[in-house]
């Protein structure tokens, strides 16, 4: 997480916009549940959170698809 807050420079009031989209056909692929594609990117989406927080990012908007 340090490596990716020293990579970008301190710009107060950053506003982020996240796209999930094909985790479970990730998993899919992979021959996994499509369950723990979800799960995969839920993790990821916590990891953004936390690095967004520190980078002081004031609106993270977050969009989920699914069929």
């Amino acid at each position: 997480m340090a490596k990716i807050k020293q990579s970008i420079p301190n710009l107060p009031g950053i506003n982020a916009a996240i796209i999930m989209d094909g985790n479970g056909r990730w998993a899919t692929k992979k021959g996994l549940p499509r369950s723990f594609g979800h799960n995969k990117g839920v993790n990821v989406l916590k990891k953004i959170i936390k690095v967004s927080k520190n980078l002081d990012c004031k609106i993270l908007t977050v969009y989920a698809f699914s069929t």
